[in-house]
């Protein structure tokens, strides 16, 4: 059985080398149940990591005032719901074109990108407290990171041999996913919560 002893040691990979963190993720072959509670486990994280966040680097005043706050638990789902429709846009414009991943694959790589970012969050938070201009390309190399390295998992769930392949399908599975969720949070009367501190 795999521990976390074991699985720390991917975290690294996966921003090294990716391509090998997400075969060493994949071969892991974690059932639906873990992965769904993997998944819920990285929705309440992604809010205790946001919740710290502002507390060691708060909203600028002006900025909190014109914000609309959200409850915990509603920036859970909202987070969660990401997740999900991210990797099923993964696995659905994935498979559209030629790609031989499972859902199941598809689900792992989100979730365990989700984590890393945490952990790139929480890097970054330490640097910002050091230097704010560090904060700030600590924040961009995290983009970077987490692009190249999705773009890695996809092309390995698919079996492309391809990472522009693999780009072309993050490119419009993020689309798809962004505009989607924005429609649906225009029809609740929640667009605005994208502004809010926890965002």
């Amino acid at each position: 059985m795999t521990d976390l002893r074991e699985l720390l040691p991917l975290f690294g990979a996966t921003i090294t080398e990716p391509e090998a963190a997400a075969r060493a993720v994949l071969g892991l072959r974690i059932g639906s149940q873990a992965l769904w509670l993997a998944l819920c486990l990285a929705s309440v994280l992604a809010v205790l990591t946001a919740a710290l966040l502002e507390v060691l680097i708060p909203t600028p005043p002006e900025l909190a005032a014109q914000a609309i706050h959200i409850s915990p638990f509603a920036y859970a789902i909202i987070v969660m719901a990401m997740l999900m429709a991210t990797a099923f846009a993964l696995h659905w414009t994935g498979t559209s074109l030629g790609g031989a991943g499972r859902l199941e694959d598809s689900i792992a790589a989100v979730v365990w990108l989700q984590f890393l970012l945490i952990l790139l969050q929480l890097g970054q938070a330490v640097l910002a407290l050091m230097s704010p201009i560090l904060g700030g390309l600590a924040a961009l190399a995290s983009l970077v990171i987490m692009l190249w390295s999705l773009i890695n998992f996809v092309d390995v769930v698919h079996d492309f041999e391809s990472r522009a392949k693999a780009a072309g399908v993050v490119l419009v599975a993020l689309v798809g996913v962004a505009i989607g969720l924005g429609l649906i949070l225009a029809m609740i009367g929640a667009g605005a919560a994208a502004g809010n501190g926890f965002l």
